[in-house]
């Protein structure tokens, strides 16, 4: 339906630098939603690596919070 709207959309398809599989895009457009693509991309690359590429959300879970005040974050979100 989109794609009839507005045309293709080449930065939702898995492949690209920044959205290699479906859970990254699909995190990202979580993610955007409470915040700037600035800050998105560097905590997609962190939880990239946190997961080995796989945005799995069973490792996802198993990831401890950092940071000042992000642990209540991280569990509403996962």
């Amino acid at each position: 339906m989109m794609e009839a709207n507005m045309g293709e959309q080449p930065w939702l398809r898995p492949g690209t630098p920044w959205a290699e599989n479906a859970w990254e895009i699909i995190w990202g457009a979580i993610l955007v939603q409470n915040t700037n693509w600035r800050n998105v991309e560097p905590a997609l690359t962190n939880l990239k690596t946190a997961t080995n590429g796989t945005f799995a959300p069973a490792q996802l879970r198993e990831i401890e919070p950092t940071g000042p005040d992000v642990s209540h974050q991280a569990q509403w979100v996962l």
